[in-house]
């Protein structure tokens, strides 16, 4: 563990050695960056897993084992556990006390949020103290927030439905004629829209813009038909003869995807 601390570094070496051959030797690969056994010692805010704990104490406390550990831990006291950084007037009881409270108006007000519970009679004093004193348990014990699932205005389906046919229209020739172009799919047509996203998910309430990208959206056999069109433009204007083979390899259409369509149009290519 080079530029640590040499206390570090022999911890470090102590528990690469105790766990060695098993399981979690793994554990103990040092990264300079983010090492979490250096950073268990120092002063930070950081949680570390359990097992991280259970390796770490097991190895420097030779005569406690996992199993004596677990069992001291299962002897501890039940009930409330009062947080490290309560205040010395911080009692258990003042925390019980307080966690009741909020729990009996989250009953009380099942439908409310923390605003509307902070408004109610001590509902605001509640808050605070279990904010200043028990946060971790207060986050865990929040109403959950409520999602507005009413739109903030409107949707005009219809002048949106037309929009997009316009816009589609306008630039289908564009697209349709550029040389080495990808497939005109149904989702590449929609990227050409104003807000495509929404769209995609909106579709079947925009029937016009539905129907016309069903028109227009080029299948594999229309964009390889498209391809040796191109294919054929290119052997015209380098003078090669036109051959089936030619305007296969050219057109990247293997053998084995030649339908009766395409076969009929290298037909007519070659004897164009």
């Amino acid at each position: 563990m080079p530029h640590s601390n040499p206390c570090n570094q022999e911890i470090h070496r102590l528990l690469k050695r105790t766990w060695a051959g098993t399981t979690f030797e793994d554990q103990f690969n040092y990264s300079e960056n983010n090492y979490w056994l250096t950073n268990l010692f120092r002063k930070h805010r950081k949680s570390f897993h359990p097992l991280r704990h259970l390796l770490v104490t097991t190895a420097l406390v030779s005569e406690l084992s996992v199993t004596k550990l677990l069992e001291k831990v299962r002897r501890l006291p039940e009930g409330v556990l009062v947080p490290s950084h309560f205040s010395k007037k911080v009692t258990v009881q003042n925390a019980a006390e307080y966690r009741y409270s909020w729990v009996d108006m989250l009953k009380r007000h099942p439908s409310a949020g923390v605003k509307e519970l902070r408004s109610t009679e001590r509902g605001d004093a509640i808050y605070a103290w279990l904010y200043r004193n028990d946060k971790s348990w207060l986050m865990s014990n929040r109403p959950k927030r409520k999602v507005n699932s009413q739109s903030h205005y409107a949707v005009n389906y219809r002048d949106w439905d037309a929009k997009n046919v316009a816009h589609l229209e306008s630039v289908y020739e564009v697209m349709a004629n550029v040389r080495n172009r990808p497939r005109l799919t149904r989702t590449r047509i929609i990227k050409e829209l104003p807000r495509s996203n929404s769209v995609e998910k909106h579709l079947p309430d925009l029937p016009a813009t539905s129907q016309w990208l069903t028109d227009h959206e080029e299948s594999v056999e229309d964009f390889q038909l498209h391809r040796l069109r191109i294919a054929y433009e290119q052997m015209k204007s380098n003078d090669l003869e036109v051959k089936r083979w030619r305007l296969l390899r050219t057109a990247a259409i293997r053998i084995e995807l030649v339908t009766p369509k395409i076969e009929a149009e290298i037909r007519r290519l070659e004897q164009s």
